[in-house]
């Protein structure tokens, strides 16, 4: 199965970014880095599965109401964000479309909130691109970082505790992102 896998892993990377995002973006990059992967390759697949994506909610959101798409289990639980964001969103779309790249759990209702609001489509897809643009890039130079300076490398499964590193920096730089924006947003 992991042979299967393993040679098919392109597509599986391109399904696994459409579907599950981060999560899969983390370790193909890491392994892009360790050469393991073709990271020019994993970088066009991660854009491109994620302008896809994200053009499929923005299209939810402009033939669908925003009342019947928050009734959808997903977004049910998220009502208090996504009004405080709602609030604020017409006056800081763009600025908020773009941030909501580093801020993990606001990507789709933001995607939808864009087509909802009749976001023009040109602007719409040039921020949403350049900010996918620049989250590969600081993806790629803390791993490119923790790679070069770690001695972990070096150890047997050193590899897996360098991408736990680089995971739970991912994840720290995204906490302290939405910490800072998502505070602002909600007081306004």
């Amino acid at each position: 199965m992991l042979e299967i896998l393993w040679s098919n892993i392109y597509y599986a990377i391109f399904i696994g970014l459409f579907f599950a995002g981060e999560t899969v973006l983390i370790p193909a990059i890491y392994l892009g880095v360790e050469g393991r992967l073709d990271l020019p390759l994993v970088i066009a697949i991660s854009l491109m599965a994620a302008v896809i994506s994200d053009l499929v909610w923005y299209f939810v959101g402009r033939l669908f109401p925003l009342s019947k798409i928050l009734t959808f289990r997903p977004f049910r639980s998220k009502n208090a964000e996504i009004d405080s964001l709602s609030k604020v969103f017409d006056k800081h779309a763009l600025y908020i479309l773009f941030l909501s790249k580093f801020i993990y759990g606001t990507r789709t209702i933001v995607q939808i909130l864009c087509g909802s609001r009749k976001i023009s489509f040109l602007p719409y897809f040039m921020i949403n691109f350049t900010s996918l643009c620049i989250l590969n890039g600081v993806f790629v130079l803390i791993a490119f970082y923790i790679n070069k300076s770690t001695i972990l490398v070096s150890y047997p499964y050193g590899i897996w505790i360098a991408l736990g590193v680089f995971a739970g920096i991912v994840i720290l730089f995204h906490y302290i992102v939405k910490k800072i924006f998502w505070e602002k947003w909600s007081q306004q």
